[in-house]
């Protein structure tokens, strides 16, 4: 224990608990983080200090060494009690040591208190992405923490001064084998970490240069605002109309079916349909933002710059929505009324609608697309049932059925490649730091930057260059169902890609489940087509590979009640006999009227 606590020799104990505080804890720090410990879980357990955490919860075992100078700084403290007891008197004689300490000390404070917030920061960042909880209101600046680090050097050799001098030493006679161990692991590590950061942040670079060639395209955001814009200009007043006159439709719609619109629902009572119409026949806004539709949707201005495509708004996402639920309606009422040219051009403006989508590349907007997509097609399974449609209709929806299919893995690559360039866009935002305003009524967050602590916590430079690399390499495919099983080779240093990745498969099945209303929609105009020029369906049914089973879709013809019903398994890989509903059962179903009884 003498030994331990350097009994004879406090000059040196102090120097050595000083190097332990120090650099001893960066390196721990430093290892800790090289070894991939800074798990999503960890640092959510540091941004919320560990609040409401039992013994019986699962700590990753690297919170030992994030808890260690805990113990270093209780050591130092003995050390400098010891110190002070041992040397009184001649810390008395020289009371004008007494002023150097304390300011030495409260540097060291200042310094541990700075790098605790930083941490803190980086901490509640990655553990709470997307919340609020992740913004500050004004930017650490790194000035700060690099005149720590020098200063931290200034206490050490300033106390390694005070101790030789009070032992009446040379100042190099201060440092026992501990400090210098102390020293040379900082050493170690420092360089390891740099070597490390430099060389990863060189691959990374080649990494996304490869990437960008198998798209075709870079992983940036001016990318992906070239193909948004195409060479248009934005109409702000063009979406500020139809934003007044959508809220002017719901408004003249009753509560309880402005309601069950809004949630999707098709269910309308026949009463219901009846009151729907009788509105929006007289409605001129209704009119009005039909005729707006009736032709190619201007885009809208949108800020793709680099580090905030995080932000960026998409407003007119409802607006679209609900335009394309009420002309489902629209075509439920055409039919009923037998008017088959309003039912078309009800059709086509939701053709509109998907290309000015399919525009933007990004994956929120693929997923409202494909939502948008349902809805049309919905309207054509309503005109395919209606009877109304001549050969030469059915073989002008069977060309665009076909037309998509075929583009469906390029437009499935754009999308992953758009949101490839959002996440990697994101770590861009994290290295460099954001301002972001979330409403006009609000005043600036700051997301504080990590760039630019690049060379005081290399370990955190390599960490996100990692990162980057992982979610560039990681997005080297043509379906997103593939993300998953690249993500599983990637163990270490993947803590922005544990947080973005796993819900990108799911995604996937997503843009498979539009792929097969297409398989399924053009099947039913086979046998459409076939019924008018023959006057019955053909004997056999040729149908389609079902992506999800990887077999043939099931059907049923049902003779009492006229039609042939397809569907694919869906999602949960199960056959429900053709039944999706809210119970879990999510069959892709389309029928077609007209079987032989």
């Amino acid at each position: 224990m003498k030994k331990f606590l350097y009994w004879n020799a406090p000059e040196r104990g102090i120097v050595f608990a000083l190097a332990l505080l120090l650099f001893g804890s960066w390196s721990l720090w430093s290892i800790l983080i090289l070894s991939g410990g800074l798990s999503p879980v960890f640092m959510g357990l540091i941004a919320c200090g560990f609040e409401g955490t039992s013994l019986a919860d699962k700590i990753p075992w690297q919170s030992l060494l994030f808890a260690l100078p805990l113990l270093f700084l209780f050591y130092f403290l003995i050390q400098l009690i010891h110190v002070i007891i041992f040397y009184r008197k001649q810390l008395l004689k020289q009371w004008k040591w007494f002023p150097v300490l304390f300011v030495c000390m409260a540097l060291c404070g200042i310094g541990t208190i700075l790098l605790f917030l930083l941490i803190h920061s980086w901490c509640t960042i990655f553990s709470h992405y997307g919340d609020t909880s992740m913004f500050f209101s004004t930017p650490p600046s790194p000035l700060w923490l690099y005149a720590g680090c020098c200063a931290a050097w200034g206490v050490f050799l300033t106390v390694s001064k005070i101790a030789a001098n009070l032992a009446s030493c040379r100042w190099y006679n201060v440092y026992g084998r501990g400090t210098i161990c102390v020293l040379i692991l900082f050493g170690l590590t420092y360089l390891v970490s740099v070597i490390l950061a430099v060389n990863s942040s060189c691959k990374t670079e080649k990494t996304a240069e490869e990437v960008g060639r198998f798209f075709g395209k870079p992983l940036t955001a001016e990318a992906l605002k070239n193909d948004y814009y195409r060479g248009h200009q934005a109409d702000e007043n063009f979406w500020k109309k139809v934003s007044v006159l959508r809220d002017t439709v719901k408004n003249e719609l009753p509560e309880e079916i402005s309601f069950k619109f809004s949630s999707g629902a098709e269910d309308f009572s026949a009463a219901e349909l009846r009151n729907i119409e009788n509105i929006l026949g007289k409605s001129k806004s209704f009119a009005q933002w039909q005729q707006m539709f009736s032709q190619e949707l201007p885009v809208l201005k949108r800020d793709y710059s680099t580090g905030k495509l995080s932000f960026l708004r998409m407003p007119e996402f409802v607006l679209l929505r609900d335009f394309c639920r009420l002309e489902l309606i629209q075509i439920r009422l055409a039919i009923l009324h037998k008017n088959k040219k309003q039912a078309m051009i009800s059709i086509e403006r939701m053709n509109y609608v998907y290309q000015h989508l399919s525009r933007d590349k990004i994956l929120i907007s693929g997923l409202v697309l494909i939502a948008i997509e349902k809805i049309r097609l919905a309207g054509v399974e309503q005109l395919l049932n209606s009877g109304f449609l001549t050969k030469e209709e059915l073989l002008k929806f069977k060309t665009d059925i076909e037309k998509r299919l075929a583009d469906f893995p390029e437009f499935h690559r754009q999308y992953i490649h758009g949101e490839g360039t959002f996440t990697t866009d994101v770590t861009q935002m994290i290295a460099h730091g954001q301002n972001v305003k979330l409403s006009e009524d609000e005043p600036d967050n700051f997301i504080p930057a990590m760039y630019p602590y690049r060379w005081l916590a290399p370990a955190v430079w390599y960490t996100m260059t990692r990162n980057r690399e992982t979610l560039i390499k990681v997005y080297k495919v043509s379906d997103f169902t593939e993300v998953n099983d690249l993500h599983d080779q990637f163990a270490n240093h993947t803590i922005l890609a544990r947080m973005l990745l796993p819900s990108l498969p799911s995604a996937g099945k997503r843009f498979h489940e539009l792929e097969m209303v297409y398989r399924i929609i053009k099947t039913i105009l086979e046998l459409k087509y076939s019924q008018l020029q023959n006057g019955k369906f053909p004997e056999k049914i040729d149908l389609p590979v079902d992506w999800f089973s990887k077999q043939k879709c099931h059907y049923v013809i049902d003779r009492k009640k006229g039609t042939i019903k397809i569907w694919s398994v869906g999602r949960n890989l199960k056959n429900d006999e053709g039944v999706s509903d809210k119970s879990g059962k999510d069959d892709i179903i389309y029928s077609v009227a007209g079987a032989e009884k």
